[in-house]
């Protein structure tokens, strides 16, 4: 990673450690929720996780970070932040089998990939299982909270599909790689664009306690769409979508702290 990238990470953890101490006011204002609570541990995981990676990369610069804690700390993050939804939505009990399928299916295509360029087994596939813990709450709430039509939804699942089609594509003998990296680039830019535009339009427009919660669930969508972005891109990709993933933490923050108000 490069000067850019180290500063961008720079940046993220004090984004985060800024929204961290927001959190924590919110408790010692007296709004002791579950989801507050969930949420302070999962931002103060992903605030250790930056500090690791910060911290590994001045003693250790141009050295590839092995299974170390700052995996711990994202699994715990992914896992904390299903959890809030799960509490968010308390009235959500059942299992959606279909949406069960979907986000397996989803997953494991993004799981095979990180083995494929990585070789690391063991931290792809538990990366995976916490994700997809996440990214199935936030499917389901998703479609409970109606954030976008089903035409809309098609489209951008449509477009996350071709991205992961143009990165398999890339590893047959001949591809033309760094097209396909391109192609694959601009496509999950172009969504996660899209989604940061409609989480904006939701928090301006926002007026009751429903609103902040469909912010908060696309301000989580961006996260792991920008994540994903980042672990299947090689440099100068990676950077950009690191360059990005503080804003949904902040979109995060605006929503829950509003909507507590609202409850």
């Amino acid at each position: 990673m490069g000067i850019a990238g180290l500063i961008a990470d720079l940046i993220n953890l004090l984004v985060l450690l800024v929204i961290l101490a927001g959190l924590i006011r919110m408790i010692l204002r007296g709004r002791r929720e579950m989801t507050v609570i969930f949420y302070i541990f999962s931002t103060a995981s992903l605030s250790f996780s930056y500090i690791y990676w910060l911290v590994y990369d001045a003693m250790w610069p141009q050295e590839r970070l092995v299974f170390a804690a700052n995996e711990i700390c994202e699994w715990a993050h992914f896992l904390m932040c299903g959890t809030v939804l799960a509490y968010m939505f308390k009235s959500i009990t059942r299992i959606d089998w279909g949406e069960v399928f979907g986000v397996t299916i989803l997953v494991a295509v993004n799981v095979a990939l990180w083995i494929a360029w990585t070789g690391e087994w063991l931290q792809d596939i538990l990366t995976g299982l916490c994700i997809a813990y996440w990214a199935y709450r936030l499917a389901v709430v998703l479609k409970e909270s109606k954030s976008s039509s089903l035409k809309e939804w098609c489209g951008l699942l449509a477009g996350f599909v071709i991205a992961l089609g143009l990165q398999v594509a890339s590893f047959f003998k001949g591809a033309p790689v760094d097209a396909l990296y391109l192609a694959s680039f601009l496509i999950l830019a172009i969504i996660v664009v899209i989604i940061h535009i409609k989480t904006i339009r939701t928090l301006v427009r926002a007026e009751e306690y429903e609103d902040y919660r469909r912010a908060f669930c696309l301000a989580c969508l961006i996260v792991i769409l920008t994540g994903s972005g980042m672990y299947m891109s090689s440099e100068p990709y990676y950077t950009i979508f690191l360059c990005s993933m503080g804003l949904p933490y902040i979109y995060s923050y605006i929503a829950m702290r509003k909507g507590a108000d609202l409850k």
